[in-house]
């Protein structure tokens, strides 16, 4: 009987959870409908406090056109899949604005009316195979006033820019007035070059995405005055400036206003660079007295004049470099930076957003002896830096041989600094006295992260951007103008995860695969010189035979023969060398493997079945217990 309500009140048990468990689903939908939680590590699925800053700051409301061809998109499952998360965002975004933002989701099948307005406002038709399909995959952002904003084409590439691209054209619809910005530079446009068309020419992409979003206003490197009503003034590589023109800088720097100056000490994009080197050619720049006003410096060279150069083996940029002995090689150049979050102040507003920088021979910011002003650090190197003389950059430099040469001295070094505080002027006035101001600057040492070659890269659909840099630029004016709604946004990360140990493993054995390259290409250079020597001799104990071919003597042909012996016992350890680098890299890959595939599932398996054996032991004891005390 004690088993039979024991069976029954279990049953009962089982009903009742069932269908607990289906009225508790039934509240929390009813309760917490739409409520969700995002636990990736860069929150890759959470709205930016910026975002919805932004949306709540709306006067008139702004309508999201979703154009995607779905079912030309069918056989593409990772754009397919792409699709569905963008569309998900606008749906996020569009229920958090309380009505401000509105979709509409549009299918442009083939020869349809959908597809014609698509391509009329600018869309960008995507190739789908080779038998003339295309598909449509971007967003058109209209105001109540037919004002429109464009994303041609929405990359999969491109998700971590997602919220950033599509909030800066819901800023752009949505403003009455665009800030005034002056933009002084040395570095004058690429100008088109009949004989390779593909190369850039006009304005960079980032002066073009300054002269949609911003009244964009050039100011002469001749100028005696900068316009006053300017919201703020950016200088680029600045060089040779007359006097004239550094004491209108100097002014308005004085006065507070916001600035923001690009000073590089080996430009690789200025046209006008003299300096050349493995990599390309360099300028240095010339502010003449205005940076020791503003209590920075740049090391410089002692030696050879110019200032110096940082190089940071920790986030060096893979390059093809063709060795002097004309051997292609991959390396990791340590002088293009490859910046990650890590490297990206967290408490600026204007970095914190950022994912990534790409930096080509940048400066390192520091603070002048009895500087007023403070700086502040937004973007920065690892530890794993140095500085380097600009002549090895110049005609005596290459890329291995820096690799060679790398030695950290332990500093992490700034490239982008904010700097604030009481400043004096460069330049006294008549009676010897100096005007005073207050600094509102941001010094960036490098000019290069202006060039598209350093952030996008050209492609069917268009430019597809491969880092932040623009993102920098932009948030700076944003930040600086007084609109900070872009700069608080918050990048949405990246979905791949890079394989760092490896990467750090590649670089140590990379170091260590150069050093004894670079020893036994030496030793096989000789000892090709001796051979090539010993084969044109002619002096004492050489025969020279009829058709002018020469005549070893037995010692010399038994050296000969060693040394060539030697060249190719040094060529097979210069093989085993490269090897061996490349067997550390997949010795770590298989043991990578096995733990994840063989050792986690196993020791996953024994816990479990440790538990379930537990439970069924303590189950059967109590069973035995009762059935004992029924007894």
């Amino acid at each position: 009987m004690a088993r039979a309500d024991k069976r029954n009140f279990t049953l009962f048990a089982i009903v009742a959870t069932i269908f607990g468990f289906a009225a508790i689903n039934v509240v929390l939908w009813s309760v917490l409908r739409g409520a969700r939680i995002d636990l990736t590590q860069e929150r890759l699925y959470s709205v930016s406090p910026g975002m919805e800053k932004l949306v709540a700051a709306l006067d008139e409301p702004v309508q999201l056109e979703l154009f995607w061809t779905a079912e030309q998109g069918a056989d593409t499952p990772q754009l397919r899949a792409y699709a569905q998360r963008v569309r998900e965002f606008l749906v996020e975004i569009c229920a958090a604005s309380d009505g401000r933002l509105r979709l509409r989701e549009i299918d442009p099948q083939p020869f349809s009316e959908a597809e014609e307005i698509a391509r009329s406002v600018g869309l960008s038709p995507l190739q789908v195979d080779g038998t003339g399909r295309t598909l449509t995959l971007g967003l058109v952002v209209r105001g109540t006033t037919d004002r429109t904003e464009v994303i041609p084409y929405l990359a999969p590439e491109q998700e971590p820019f997602l919220e950033y691209e599509i909030a800066r054209r819901i800023l752009t619809i949505g403003r009455d007035a665009k800030v005034k910005i002056g933009w002084l530079s040395t570095i004058p446009a690429p100008p088109f070059d009949p004989r390779n068309p593909q190369a850039p020419s006009g304005e960079p992409v980032i002066v073009q995405q300054l002269q949609q979003l911003f009244d964009f206003t050039p100011v002469p490197p001749t100028a005696a005055e900068i316009p006053s009503d300017l919201g703020v003034l950016i200088v680029v590589q600045p060089r040779k400036l007359a006097e004239e023109t550094l004491r209108a800088v100097d002014g308005w720097v004085l006065s507070g206003k916001p600035t923001m100056v690009f000073i590089d000490p080996w430009c690789e994009t200025d046209p006008n660079a003299e300096k050349a080197g493995d990599t390309g050619t360099g300028s240095d720049f010339d502010v003449g007295p205005l940076l020791a006003s503003w209590g920075l410096q740049f090391p410089i060279d002692t030696n050879n004049g110019g200032h110096m150069v940082v190089a940071d083996r920790g986030t060096s940029t893979h390059i093809q470099s063709r060795t002097p002995a004309g051997v292609v090689m991959d390396l990791d150049y340590p002088v293009w930076l490859s910046l990650r979050k890590e490297n990206l102040s967290t408490k600026d507003p204007v970095t914190s957003p950022l994912s990534t920088l790409n930096i080509m021979s940048a400066g390192s910011i520091e603070m002048a002896p009895n500087a007023t002003t403070t700086i502040e650090p937004m973007v920065f190197t690892t530890k794993d830096s140095q500085l380097l003389q600009p002549m090895k950059l110049g005609y005596f430099g290459s890329a291995d041989q820096l690799i060679r040469d790398f030695v950290g001295d332990d500093v992490a070094r700034t490239i982008v600094a904010r700097v604030r505080g009481p400043l004096e002027s460069a330049f006294p006035d008549a009676t010897g006295q100096r005007a005073k101001g207050t600094a509102n600057l941001l010094v960036i040492a490098d000019a290069d992260l202006l060039s598209d070659r350093t952030w996008v890269q050209a492609s069917e659909q268009g430019m597809r951007t491969i880092a932040d840099n623009g993102a920098l630029v932009i948030n700076m004016i944003e930040q600086m103008s007084g609109s900070s709604t872009l700069a608080e946004l918050r990048a949405r990360g990246d979905f791949r995860r890079p394989f760092t140990q490896v990467g750090m493993i590649r670089k140590a054995a990379e170091a260590r695969y150069l050093k004894r390259e670079a020893a036994l290409r030496s030793d096989i250079q000789k000892t090709e010189f001796k051979i090539a020597d010993l084969q044109r001799l002619k002096g004492e104990g050489v025969d020279q035979a009829p058709q002018g071919m020469i005549t070893l003597s037995p010692e010399q042909a038994e050296e000969l023969k060693a040394l060539e012996v030697k060249v190719l016992a040094a060529k097979r350890e210069l093989r085993d060398v490269q090897f061996s680098m490349r067997e550390e890299i997949d010795a770590l890959g298989r043991r990578l493997m096995l733990l994840h595939v063989v050792l986690w599932p196993a020791a996953v398996a024994v816990v479990l079945t440790a538990w379930a054996l537990l439970r069924w032991r303590r189950q059967r004891m109590h069973v035995e217990a009762a059935q004992g005390g029924g007894a």
